[in-house]
């Protein structure tokens, strides 16, 4: 494998699917949940606009015009590469993404905690 994507990128891969990504992520809850921490759920569906997040490394800003043309072969390698520029950064501890369009999970001890986590990441 090349290791160009990242572990939680689940759109146009090979051997992932959207149950797959669903599981993960209920995994991630049951988790919080027996460690008694509270969480947040934050859902960024990408269509016909450009998204700008403030990453620490820097603005990561994503191009999207109506999903991958029917046919392309190079349409989702291209979003994909564009996805993992934002699932790679180095995001604040308790913040996962998870992706082609991406679902933000924050989790921490205390919802101000979370409300602090769910600020800056999307800043």
């Amino acid at each position: 494998t090349n290791n160009l994507q990242a572990a939680n990128q689940y759109g146009f891969t090979v051997n992932k699917s959207s149950e797959e990504t669903i599981v993960d992520f209920i995994d991630e809850i049951e988790i919080t949940k027996s460690t008694k921490q509270h969480a947040l759920v934050i859902s960024l569906d990408i269509k016909g606009r450009q998204v700008a997040l403030n990453t620490p490394q820097g603005p990561a800003t994503l191009p999207q015009h109506r999903g991958c043309p029917q046919g392309s072969c190079t349409g989702p390698a291209f979003w994909n590469l564009v996805a993992n520029e934002v699932l790679t950064q180095s995001w604040p501890e308790g913040v996962h993404l998870q992706a082609d369009d991406f679902i933000f999970l924050i989790k921490a001890p205390t919802k101000a905690k979370v409300k602090s986590l769910a600020n800056e990441a999307l800043n």
